[in-house]
């Protein structure tokens, strides 16, 4: 039944169905208004229950065709609502205004018709969400906004650009002759001429506390770039922009004295650092050396060879801290000669491969090596770049996952030569990259493996000293190094 009454005939049955019963509704209705009889009150309820179930069945039905998959909007349907609504106002005032009966007569048959069409067409229009957007208003709005919007934008961006002293100036002119043009219509000469002089004072006025707004906003912009010993005067009364000029020198003197305070601290923990590992290093090589004398002794017990054997171990891992609290510290401070130089970028990673070949393979771990195209080389200080790389191929070979791949690829691109370094972490990696790079800061929290956390903290800063950047990024167990170098001109020409 109801694959029936989906058909077209049936909703063309439906709206003649509703269409008629409207029509003998109201004039049955008029005609039991006026006359009382009691045919026209039958006839009225009938209409009713003709017109309930056939207007329930064209809203539940409204959009829904067969041969058609979900919503279906008919022509009916694609008439903008608001031509629709105007050409059904229009029907109406030409019957209003109709001399004679049969005119006004059709025109009321005409209007509810198109109310009985209007009706499953705005059900229709409803689920489909085009109520608003398939309107002639509506497309004006987006004309409006595509043209209209796009030239205030540009309005606004040409505004921007100009200072703000010639900007306030232009739109003070702007209103002030939009003034004049409506005061000297109405208004005598001697009137005008008061007016322009009052509103000249005004203007220098404005300008005389914008001029005095621009030094503040200098003064803001040059303490966000870092400039903390600005200090700003103005000479305008108002309290509001003192108080603001004395709001920005006081962040400036405050932001001064705690980035003072700051570098302060960091000297001197450098210096610390650097002083007490050189004395240090004097007590630790004699335990180097005894220690390496023990082990040459003919010591036959076990127990003690293998007390000889930790207490060897141990002073190197000292030794090695030592060194890179030192490096570290002269790496940070760029207490380091640097000899910037063209470097052979394919080489030097090669060179480094082989120089791990073994180490890596003890580990179980392939390098995958993707040199650069052509033959780039980049400006570095080649013993610089080669600890840098060292500090990175030994962390790969303390944490990277057996039996996994690294992988090494350079290439170039915008004057600029990447290399990048990446591996599968055996442990996770509980902080982010830009923490790794911070002096003793490891990637396992527990600290249960060897290392002293300053490995990336050197690396980062011997790169900089370099001219190049370093980068860290992590990816759950993904470690990866990014480090950017500028290319010689002469490969960069090619």
């Amino acid at each position: 039944m109801k694959k029936h009454l989906n058909k077209l005939w049936a909703k063309v049955i439906t709206a003649i169905g509703m269409t008629g019963a409207a029509i003998v509704f109201f004039m049955s209705f008029f005609s039991a208004w006026y006359y009382a009889e009691f045919l026209a009150m039958v006839i009225n309820v009938a209409c009713v229950v003709v017109f309930i179930p056939c207007f329930s069945f064209q809203l539940r039905s409204a959009g829904y065709w067969e041969g058609h998959e979900g919503l279906h909007l008919t022509w009916l349907d694609r008439i903008p609502l608001d031509l629709y609504l105007c050409a059904g106002l229009f029907v109406f005032m030409v019957g209003t205004e109709a001399w004679d009966a049969e005119t006004a007569f059709l025109c009321k048959i005409v209007l509810i018709a198109m109310a009985a069409l209007l009706v499953p067409s705005l059900a229709a229009r409803y689920k489909a969400k085009t109520l608003w957007t398939n309107t002639i208003l509506y497309r004006l709005w987006q004309l409006l906004q595509r043209h209209v919007g796009g030239f205030l934008k540009g309005v606004g961006r040409v505004l921007l650009s100009i200072p703000l002293v010639w900007s306030a100036l232009a739109i003070l002119l702007v209103l002030s002759a939009v003034d004049l043009l409506f005061l000297a219509m109405r208004s005598p000469m001697s009137i005008v001429v008061i007016w322009m002089l009052v509103r000249l004072v005004v203007i220098l006025l404005v300008l005389y506390v914008i001029l005095d707004i621009r030094k503040l906003m200098q003064a803001g912009e040059a303490l966000a770039q870092g400039d903390f010993s600005r200090q700003v005067s103005v000479s305008c009364p108002l309290p509001a922009i003192q108080d603001h000029a004395d709001h920005l020198n006081s962040i400036q003197s405050g932001l001064q004295k705690a980035v003072d305070a700051h570098m302060q601290s960091e000297r001197l923990k450098t210096e610390l650092i650097t002083n007490v590992s050189h004395d240090i290093k004097t007590p630790l090589t004699s335990i180097v050396n005894y220690v390496d004398l023990l082990s040459k002794t003919d010591i036959t017990d076990p127990t003690a060879l293998e007390y000889i054997a930790v207490l060897e171990r141990q002073a190197q891992r000292l030794r090695k801290l030592t060194e890179d609290l030192v490096e570290a510290s002269k790496a940070a401070t760029g207490n380091i000669s640097v000899n910037l130089a063209p470097v052979d970028l394919n080489v030097l990673l090669t060179q480094v491969c082989a120089e791990y070949e073994q180490r890596l393979g003890e580990k179980h771990l392939q390098t995958v090596f993707t040199p650069a195209e052509g033959n780039p080389h980049i400006v570095a200080d080649g013993q610089l770049l080669w600890r840098v790389l060292d500090n990175l191929m030994g962390n790969v070979c303390k944490y990277a996952m057996p039996g996994t791949r690294v992988y090494l690829t350079a290439d170039v691109a915008d004057g600029r030569a990447n290399l990048s370094l990446k591996n599968i972490s055996l442990y996770p990696i509980t902080v982010s990259g830009e923490e790794l790079t911070e002096r003793f800061v490891r990637g396992d929290s527990s600290r249960s493996t060897e290392g002293s956390g300053l490995g990336l903290s050197i690396a980062a800063s011997l790169t900089e000293l370099q001219q190049g950047t370093f980068a860290i990024h992590v990816d759950g167990d993904l470690f990866k190094a990014q480090l950017t170098f500028g290319v010689c001109r002469e490969n960069a020409n090619e």
